[in-house]
């Protein structure tokens, strides 16, 4: 909606400059750096018709149509070649330059939500700190060779507690829990976040061939050792379709 509403302003003004940057740096911070990186582990690994992968590629078809569509009056042999290779679904029309613009939707800002993911954001970066350090000191390699502990005041807590399903995948480690106890022993304290600390830890378990996560479960499945129980309950369900 951000893009959508700043693109379409600058553009009942003439400043397409504004709208080179925006989606530059749309593409470049918010998909690139973030949200592409912590959909890979979905995309390549969970089953084709998990509700998982299914969500992301509802989001990502979304996203680039409307990035498409935005860019198509400034770069309108990007927008076209975008556009012929996209799915046909109903109701696409034949070619985007007959396609309207996108349309911000009121209905689908909720600055709550967005508030409570900048949060999270800024916990994230934070985490890739204190995995630099971890990997300066030689206690890790890739940052899903660790197990994160995260203790912080109990709002914040709270917050990631609601969203504990998700935090593996946006900090792109292979286990993360959380701690009310207060300060951890050896942890990264932010200088921040008030009262947030960070323990990186090498993760237990062997490495999983097919994920690359590390999982205690790998090595005890008898006819697929080299995987862990994740994929091995995504391939049962690949070889069911």
């Amino acid at each position: 909606n951000e893009l959508t509403e700043k693109s379409l302003a600058a553009y009942d003004t003439f400043e397409f400059h504004i709208i080179y940057h925006a989606l530059y740096n749309y593409c470049t911070l918010d998909l690139s750096a973030f949200y592409l990186d912590i959909l890979k582990d979905r995309l390549y690994t969970s089953a084709p018709g998990s509700a998982e992968r299914k969500s992301a590629q509802t989001v990502l078809h979304a996203v680039l149509d409307s990035i498409a569509r935005i860019m198509a009056p400034i770069l309108p042999f990007t927008a076209d070649e975008i556009w012929k290779y996209m799915p046909m679904i109903k109701g696409k029309e034949e070619s985007i330059h007959i396609a309207l613009l996108p349309v911000s939707i009121k209905e689908r800002k909720d600055d709550r939500l967005a508030g409570r993911w900048k949060k999270i954001l800024e916990v994230r970066g934070e985490v890739t700190k204190a995995l630099e350090e971890a990997r300066i000191k030689k206690l890790i390699g890739h940052s899903l060779d660790a197990s994160v502990t995260l203790a912080a005041e109990s709002d914040l807590i709270t917050l990631l507690e609601d969203y504990s399903g998700e935090l593996r995948s946006v900090f792109i480690t292979s286990r993360v829990s959380l701690s009310r106890d207060g300060s951890l022993p050896g942890a990264y304290e932010s200088r921040d976040i008030k009262g947030l600390y960070v323990l990186v830890e090498p993760s237990g378990g062997k490495k999983c061939e097919r994920c690359w996560m590390y999982d205690l479960s790998v090595g005890l499945i008898a006819d697929e050792p080299e995987i862990c129980g994740r994929c091995r309950d995504a391939l049962d369900e690949i070889n069911k379709a």
